[in-house]
């Protein structure tokens, strides 16, 4: 099955899907429901896990970035507390007479009250300065500035299972770019099956699975990173994500050219109204406005030619880890800035320019697309 989108799918009720993604998924579901001891996972449940996670990446759950609010001040001391330290810093004796013992904790007395408003006024104080910078940020977090929303973005991207990176902030719209492993690092050789005697277990894993599973996986974590980004960016109401890939380690040390696997826009309102227990293909062609989508003639992606300056080589290759560590890879990701794309030339002032130019014109167009099929 050859299926290239196109043309903007929103709304659509016609679906270009291989089904056997979604019968390798039913079939993952129930060797996990199968399972007897939550706390012992075997090999089958560590298999099954693992295809789980790559099918259904993008129906992870997040909360929705909320007003930010400082916690009231933690409790203070007590009172008699205080008196009892003043008494033991100064020494008091508690065998002294009656008069002059009084005398004493009337001091420590009243050092402990100074002591307790102080400390009150200072956590006080505190928690208003914290709460307003908070709601200044939080000011700027919903006028979309873009070094706050690539901030928050950077943070919120950090754990994902792509290296992920929004490129630019144009007014309600930001440019979203992932760097996908290669179909070998990221889908199992392995899945839950049946074997020759009819009984469950870990058989190997066909191209045409692995290919439908990265399908699923790359549009998947398309989708979560587009999902992440209006859910901590309140601001934000279309998503403009691209996919690339450099097929091997080899590509990224010598500069190989990326190549794209997916680029779709979608808006909030797609994103919220949109029925994750599908399949990720499915989502993407009926809920976002597809432009560059190529699914291979055995269900797989295949690479597409997709607009993109060669100097972007240089990020590209920065957001992969030479020596395989994931982790890194995500902890690298939120430090890139437009002056590691400004290394080889002026690409940081290209690409502003070109989406100055070209974002309002999308956004609109994107708009009244939107307006039509509501």
């Amino acid at each position: 099955m050859n299926n290239i989108v196109g043309k903007p799918q929103y709304g659509s009720t016609t679906l270009v899907t291989d089904p056997r993604a979604s019968v390798l998924a039913y079939t993952v579901s129930q060797m996990l429901q199968r399972r007897q001891t939550p706390s012992a996972t075997s090999p089958m449940e560590s298999v099954a896990e693992a295809w789980e996670r790559v099918l259904g990446i993008h129906r992870a759950d997040f909360s929705l970035v909320a007003a930010p609010l400082v916690p009231p001040p933690g409790p203070l001391p007590e009172f008699d507390e205080l008196v009892e330290e003043d008494l033991a810093r100064r020494g008091v004796a508690t065998g002294r007479l009656r008069g002059i013992k009084d005398k004493d904790r009337e001091i420590s007395e009243t050092a402990a009250a100074v002591k307790l408003d102080t400390l009150r006024v200072d956590s006080e104080y505190a928690q208003l300065s914290q709460q307003s910078m908070l709601e200044g940020v939080w000011e700027r977090l919903l006028d979309n500035e873009p070094d706050v929303v690539a901030g928050v973005l950077a943070i919120a991207f950090r754990d994902d299972e792509m290296a992920t990176r929004a490129l630019e902030v144009a007014g309600d719209c930001v440019v979203l770019e992932l760097i996908a492993p290669s179909l070998d690092r990221a889908i199992p050789k392995k899945k839950p099956g049946v074997n020759r005697k009819g009984a469950a277990s870990i058989v190997r894993a066909s191209g045409i699975d692995r290919r439908d599973a990265y399908r699923q996986f790359v549009l998947g974590a398309a989708l979560l990173a587009a999902r992440e980004s209006v859910a901590v960016a309140p601001g934000i109401e279309f998503v403009d994500v691209s996919v690339l890939t450099l097929e091997s380690k080899a590509d990224a040390v010598a500069g190989g050219t990326p190549k794209g696997l997916a680029r779709f826009f979608i808006t909030r309102s797609a994103i919220a109204h949109a029925n994750r227990s599908l399949p990720a293909d499915e989502l993407v062609l009926s809920c976002a406005h597809a432009s560059r989508i190529s699914l291979g003639r055995r269900g797989g992606l295949r690479p597409v030619t997709m607009e993109y300056d060669k100097t972007d080589k240089q990020a590209i290759t920065a957001l992969l880890d030479p020596d395989g560590n994931d982790r890194s890879v995500r902890e690298r990701v939120g430090q890139l800035t437009t002056d590691a794309l400004s290394k080889s030339g002026e690409i940081g002032s290209k690409q502003l320019k070109r989406l100055t130019e070209n974002g309002s014109a999308v956004v609109d167009s994107v708009r009244r697309r939107v307006s039509r099929t509501d």
